[in-house]
């Protein structure tokens, strides 16, 4: 079994993002992988350390909040599960550029 997610968790306070992480790990069998893309902190086409301040990586922008990623984060936040791999790279959204995190992990167990 495998999850895919763009974007994870991505408009959440730490508190709550660090939270979710076991109803990832519940759905997944033994050995689940896991797809999911972030925001880099590197993205500031879309606003990563331009705007309002909230706490670290995580900002508001005209009625909107958003969570940035740096590789410390990723490891803090998959910690329990394998990291197979962890890819920092431009994609095209929107019209524009993005820089995001590509990460590849799996359930241990």
């Amino acid at each position: 079994m495998m999850i895919y997610s763009d974007k994870m968790k991505i408009f959440w306070k730490s508190g709550a993002v660090w939270e979710s992480i076991p109803d990832s790990k519940r759905l997944l069998t033994a050995k689940g992988k896991l797809f999911c893309r972030v925001n880099s902190v590197f993205d500031y086409s879309h606003g990563a350390g331009q705007v309002i301040r909230i706490e670290k990586n995580y900002y508001y922008q005209e009625g909107i909040y958003k969570r940035f990623f740096d590789e410390d984060m990723i490891n803090d936040f998959f910690s329990d599960w394998d990291i197979q791999s962890v890819k920092n790279h431009e994609i095209e959204c929107h019209l524009m550029t993005k820089n995001v995190f590509e990460i590849i992990c799996s359930k241990r167990g």
